[in-house]
């Protein structure tokens, strides 16, 4: 089943974590492209191209804020 690019490009320029149908975890990064039915994501090492027939599920990631060697997200603070 193909996911609607309308769907898909609303994520472009966002973190995201994408769930895939076969996996139980996610992969994040943010989405770069989105071509026909493909996504490019990227994070700090890799570049990924996923097939949109095998996502899941697909959420945008909320914004770190980093101040010192604090990473705030979510009301949560953790040591970098």
């Amino acid at each position: 089943m193909e996911l609607p690019k309308k769907f898909l490009e609303m994520f472009i320029d966002k973190d995201c974590a994408v769930t895939l149908i076969v996996d139980a975890y996610e992969i994040t990064g943010k989405i770069v492209d989105v071509e026909d039915n493909w996504i490019m994501l990227k994070d700090e090492r890799t570049i990924r191209i996923i097939n949109g027939e095998t996502i899941r599920d697909i959420r945008t990631l909320p914004k770190a804020v980093t101040t010192d060697r604090r990473v705030y997200r979510d009301n949560k603070t953790t040591l970098l």
